[in-house]
């Protein structure tokens, strides 16, 4: 008689081939080579990025819509956006 697991065994493969998983950084769609374990530091240091950029050249430099933040999963493949920053409300100012 065959011995059931608690998980399929597919499920198993699925959630080992996910080792590593990083925020990425990308401003004015480019990336910055960051790579991040918490959200919220990068969010951080993207709104600095950009107040920095908006501070020495001028709102028109930022394309808030390419500034945002992605998953990187395994070193190489670009996930879901997990941040924009054309949605935040603190740059609401300069939409």
């Amino acid at each position: 008689m065959r011995k059931f697991t608690k998980y399929p065994s597919n499920y198993v493969k699925a959630y080992t081939k996910i080792k590593d998983c990083y925020f990425v950084i990308c401003f004015n769609g480019g990336g910055t080579g960051r790579r991040y374990g918490y959200l919220g530091d990068a969010i951080k240091d993207l709104k600095a990025m950009i107040d920095n950029a908006i501070r020495n050249y001028g709102v028109e430099y930022v394309d808030f819509e390419d500034c945002f933040i992605a998953e990187e999963i395994n070193g190489d493949e670009i996930g879901e956006v997990a941040y924009r920053a054309a949605d935040d409300s603190y740059f609401s100012d300069y939409l």
